[in-house]
């Protein structure tokens, strides 16, 4: 599957359960690859923070966006 995707620009999430666009666009394949790289290292903590953002609802999204955008606030 990831091979499809890569060599027709497929976007997976639409291959595998029909939601989002078809195709990626070029600024989401180099997301895709950067975050399959990630997933395949051996940095735990990396991964980790990915899984759990991928069980994010949209409640705790908003809430993390606030949360960074204090931080960077902050750091101004």
């Amino acid at each position: 599957m990831q091979d499809i995707c890569r060599e027709f620009h497929v976007n997976k999430q639409w291959l595998t359960t029909g939601e989002g666009s078809m195709f990626l666009s070029p600024n989401d394949e180099d997301l895709n690859e950067q975050i399959e790289r990630i997933m395949a290292g051996e940095n735990e903590f990396h991964k980790s923070m990915f899984r759990m953002l991928a069980n994010f609802d949209d409640e705790d999204l908003i809430a993390l966006e606030r949360l960074v955008k204090k931080l960077a606030q902050a750091k101004e």
